[in-house]
């Protein structure tokens, strides 16, 4: 089994290696000096949505060119990859998995690319996908 820390450093140097912009994501919230509560993170406007929707770990841009009207233009899409660990599976019972797959879907629902990740190869098979 591959711990998810390892498994994101591992997307994280393939990406690199792919030229894709992959930034790490914490989200969160804690209180300042003076007791105001600072939320952090993408998605994370309140308890409330970020019981709803969960942001993925890794953030960033895969470069498209795009064809037609646009030839030769390239454009930024935005890219989110979820990284869990190697011997993790989906299901419907885990709260945070699904709150997860929401992120991946409103991102893919715009357009982005989305997914999640366990091992090399995970970005082009479950993120970088049309």
């Amino acid at each position: 089994m591959v711990a998810e820390s390892a498994v994101q450093t591992q997307q994280r140097l393939e990406a690199a290696r792919m030229g894709l912009l992959l930034y790490r994501n914490n989200v969160g919230a804690c209180e300042d000096k003076t007791g105001r509560l600072i939320r952090y993170g993408l998605a994370n406007d309140s308890a409330e949505q970020n019981r709803h929707i969960k942001s993925s770990d890794l953030i960033g841009m895969t470069t498209v060119v795009v064809t037609s009207d646009m030839i030769g233009r390239r454009v930024a899409v935005f890219t989110a990859a979820e990284c869990k660990r190697s011997d993790w599976q989906f299901s419907q019972a885990d709260e945070r998995a699904c709150a997860q797959l929401r992120f991946h879907e409103i991102v893919r629902a715009a357009g982005g690319f989305a997914g999640f990740v366990q091992k090399p190869g995970d970005l082009l098979a479950n993120v970088l996908r049309w």
